[in-house]
């Protein structure tokens, strides 16, 4: 199926692209399960949102699933990266709010510093993944490059990284809804924001 809807006026367009994203957005999820595969998947997300954005209308699931088995291999690397950092902010923040001390809450501040430059270095990797080619070496440092020219979209590529989580701590009664949205629609819509947003500045 080029799309879930027959598209023919602007609202058919619109609920077209809306099917889309939420196909899209279960198929992301469910290839995400495995853990280790979650940067092949996100980084399939954007490639075939990118598609969508560009008005290429591609067969969203079928790009999908191919650019997914095209870049299992090659996004390893970065999947690790994400993997140890994500753990690694979110214990040594939880460790820090056990403490109750002066020093305790200096650290977590410098610590939120740190982990949100580090997060907007690597920001555009992943959204970016395959219009840039070569090592994970070159992928970090155009990603950074494109960090700190647009620190702005960074910044938001961040917020909408860590949205999720803020809101799971945040409103804990509502964490299996917040996980549900996220797992049906936004993800995918969040993909959007981005590809539309390195769309702008003609990426």
């Amino acid at each position: 199926m080029a799309n879930v809807f027959r598209p023919g006026n602007r609202f058919d367009t619109l609920m077209s692209t809306v099917g889309d994203l939420i196909a899209l957005n279960v198929v992301w999820a469910i290839s995400s399960l495995p853990v280790i595969t979650l940067g092949a998947s996100t980084a399939a997300l954007n490639a075939t949102i990118y598609e969508i954005v560009h008005g290429y209308s591609p067969k969203v699931l079928r790009t999908f699933f191919k650019y997914f088995r095209d870049d299992f291999i090659r996004s390893l690397p970065l999947t690790l990266i994400y993997l140890v950092f994500w753990a690694l902010a979110i214990f040594d923040l939880w460790y820090l709010t056990m403490i109750n001390s002066d020093f305790a809450a200096v650290t977590y501040g410098i610590l939120i510093v740190l982990f949100l430059i580090v997060a907007g270095i690597l920001s555009f990797s992943l959204p970016t993944f395959h219009s840039v080619q070569g090592s994970v070496k070159l992928r970090l440092r155009e990603s950074a490059r494109n960090a700190a020219t647009h620190p702005i979209i960074a910044l938001v590529f961040v917020a909408l990284d860590v949205l999720p989580l803020f809101l799971a701590i945040g409103v804990s009664a509502l964490i299996v809804h917040i996980t549900v949205l996220w797992a049906l629609f936004l993800t995918s819509g969040s993909t959007w924001i981005k590809q539309r947003l390195l769309l702008s500045i003609g990426r």
